[in-house]
């Protein structure tokens, strides 16, 4: 069991593994569809803000935290390739992939559940009750 954990550690944070890889093409892949995913939103979001309020507020830094992610995964896909010691290590790889799918999770959710009740409550009217609110004037009361 001891040896089964120390290989896997050793599996994750190899200081070199070597620039031959199995996973060049599918992640190349990914990194091009979160960057153009970032431009294609990014015109969605211009448009759209103007006339949606909560969708303006709820997405306003999808498009940055895209483009972000996929020159991340750009970055270290060419260190990997690269084979530069500590920083090709898989942990990095691994972890920036967790990372991703915890964003698109995160996206799902407000875009799902967050987003429709934000846009019912935008539609809205707010109700101005007359009789409760107070009046206040220099005038003097008579």
């Amino acid at each position: 069991m001891k040896e089964k954990i120390s290989s896997l550690f050793k599996y994750f944070f190899e200081t070199n593994p070597g620039s031959e890889m199995r996973f060049y093409i599918p992640l190349i892949v990914i990194t091009a569809i979160l960057i153009l995913g970032s431009l294609v939103f990014y015109f969605i979001y211009k448009n759209r803000k103007k006339e949606d309020f909560a969708f303006k507020r709820i997405f306003k830094s999808t498009s940055k935290n895209l483009i972000t992610l996929g020159l991340i995964l750009l970055i270290l896909l060419m260190i990997r390739f690269e084979n530069i010691m500590y920083l090709s290590m898989r942990a990095w790889l691994y972890l920036t992939l967790l990372f991703i799918v915890l964003f698109l999770y995160a996206l799902a959710k407000k875009f799902f559940l967050v987003y429709p009740k934000e846009r019912e409550n935008t539609k809205k009217p707010i109700s101005k009750n007359d009789e409760s609110k107070k009046s206040y004037s220099t005038k003097k009361r008579k």
